[in-house]
């Protein structure tokens, strides 16, 4: 549960019923402005009613500005860590082809951008098709905590798993270097596994504790990949009677 403080909450109340706060605040500044010929209390009582409605828009307002000046100053740090390659170059081990634009890091020294490693990467934009971790991705490829994630130039199978579309795969590090690890695609053909059948256009979803498969129609089941054992079943019948 989210917990603010009562000066967080009023805030939040304020901007959330706008249509009830700020009609309420111009007017009592209204009165505080153009109703001079009423009692000094009257206009002390306006001010302070306006001050109370309107807070939260100022609040709210400089808020905004300083996430914007914020996000400015990260758009602008992502552009001074990105290359766009006039001609194909190899970095981090990979062919990449010429009008390709590559965002760094932001911590990331640029006077070494030519001896990055993938570590060193955050984010591919690709002008053509390229094989990376032996996969043939296309447009933007991008780099999250453990995994990659982007689009398959077309139909291919991967560990085993004949898949299609968008795909995310983990990436570990062994004693023999980086190690991918399908995590999820979707298949362009029916699949066996387990000795059962999964219909094209199956979501997949694998992790080490549990296989998990969602189906075009909407049916989501789950397996132990160890044993093959059935886990979870969205409807709790034959999880495979989808015909």
């Amino acid at each position: 549960m989210l917990d603010f403080s009562a000066f967080e909450a009023y805030i939040i109340v304020g901007v959330v019923y706008w249509y009830i706060s700020l009609p309420l605040g111009l007017l009592l500044a209204g009165v505080t402005i153009f109703a001079k010929s009423q009692g000094v209390w009257l206009r002390g009582l306006s001010s302070l009613g306006a001050l109370f409605f309107l807070l939260p828009f100022v609040v709210y307002g400089l808020f905004s500005v300083k996430i914007e000046l914020r996000q400015q100053k990260i758009r602008q740090e992502r552009e001074a860590h990105s290359w766009v390659l006039k001609e194909p170059a190899t970095v981090a081990g990979v062919d990449i082809p010429a009008d390709s634009k590559i965002y760094y890091n932001t911590w990331f020294d640029m006077d070494l951008k030519r001896r990055a490693t993938l570590d060193d990467i955050e984010t591919f934009e690709l002008s053509a098709p390229t094989n990376i971790f032996g996969i043939a991705v296309t447009g933007r490829f991008h780099k999250g905590d453990y995994e990659w994630e982007g689009m398959l130039h077309n139909n291919q199978m991967i560990e085993g798993w004949p898949c299609s579309g968008k795909i995310i795969l983990n990436v570990s590090i062994t004693d023999n270097g980086k190690k991918r690890h399908l995590q999820k695609c979707t298949l362009y053909k029916d699949h066996t596994v387990f000795g059962r059948r999964l219909p094209k256009g199956t979501e997949i979803e694998l992790k080490s504790w549990r296989w998990t498969f969602n189906f075009p129609k909407g049916k989501i089941i789950s397996f132990d990949p160890n044993s093959g054992e059935l886990t979870f079943s969205s409807n709790n019948t034959n999880a495979f009677n989808f015909q």
